[in-house]
């Protein structure tokens, strides 16, 4: 068997950027109130959550269809998400 050799430089880079996201979460979470803290951590969830999928799951090297299929649950949580806001607004 041949051995493949993996840089550690980028899944260091992106456990340190996971750590800064956490932390501007805990600061979101203490500076904001009502809809901009929500927002706010919301974003930086599925900011980190993609970080995660795209390299420790190596969505990164995946085909196209995988990549589409992957992203599928994001769109449908932002169109379920959208339609809640429709239904608070009215």
């Amino acid at each position: 068997m041949s051995e493949q050799s993996h840089s550690t430089k980028p899944y260091l880079l992106v456990w340190i950027a996971l750590a800064v996201l956490t932390g501007i979460e805990i600061w979101a979470a203490i500076a904001f109130d009502g809809t901009a803290k929500w927002a706010t951590l919301v974003a930086l969830a599925v900011a980190k959550a993609g970080a995660v999928g795209w390299w420790f799951m190596h969505l990164k090297s995946e085909y196209g269809w995988l990549k589409f299929v992957a992203i599928l649950p994001i769109i449908a949580a932002a169109y379920a998400a959208l339609l809640m806001a429709e239904v608070v607004a009215r």
